[in-house]
């Protein structure tokens, strides 16, 4: 028999009660811990439904969703106009410049060159071409995947007269994972911008 101390007091153990003891031990020390994976809220926006945004100051037009808001710059400042999403804390950037000759080499590098910086890596960036001869609206949607402070950017140009930029921002920190639901809802948006683009 063995003895032992417990709060001061001597506890004698025999065979039986050292074997208990050695299984409780061997039992507790055996437990498998696996954390589970960060959760995120499950981001669901309602579907869309698009209006023909036309504006004034613009000498473009092209189909807006019903859950962004449309905020152009004040009328004494460079022609530019944010489209606002406030459930989805998101904003698409936007500017217009009108070109004279040999300005759209200029604007399609500047615009390339934004694109890289928003990437770590420059593989990690898909190029998506777009053309309507019909309405003369040529231009590139950039896609880019991984972390990024704007997972999308675009560009619409006629070549000639008329650029017009977009870049996809949120107004919180990037977590690719937890975005990406709502990124993929924002493209189709973008998708509906390019495709029905025109120029006035």
């Amino acid at each position: 028999m063995r003895t032992m101390m417990r709060m001061g007091r001597r506890v004698r153990l025999d065979w039986r009660g050292l074997a208990i003891v050695l299984s409780a031990l061997s039992l507790t020390a055996c437990v498998d811990y696996t954390p589970k994976p960060r959760g995120y809220f499950r981001i669901e926006p309602a579907a869309p439904t698009y209006s023909l945004y036309v504006n004034p100051r613009f000498p473009f037009e092209f189909h807006l969703s019903d859950q962004a808001t449309a905020l152009p710059a004040p009328a004494d400042s460079l022609p530019w106009l944010n489209l606002v999403y406030p459930a989805l804390e998101a904003r698409v950037y936007c500017g217009y410049w009108a070109m004279g000759e040999g300005d759209f080499p200029r604007l399609e590098a500047e615009s390339r060159v934004l694109v890289e910086r928003s990437a770590r890596d420059l593989r990690m960036v898909r190029e998506r071409a777009y053309e309507n001869p019909e309405r003369r609206v040529y231009g590139s949607l950039f896609l880019v995947d991984g972390p990024s402070a704007s997972p999308a950017q675009f560009y619409l140009t006629d070549s000639a007269r008329h650029f017009f930029r977009g870049a996809l921002y949120f107004d919180q920190a990037a977590r690719p994972d937890s975005l990406r639901p709502v990124v993929d809802y924002l493209l189709n948006d973008l998708v509906e911008l390019i495709e029905t683009f025109n120029w006035k």
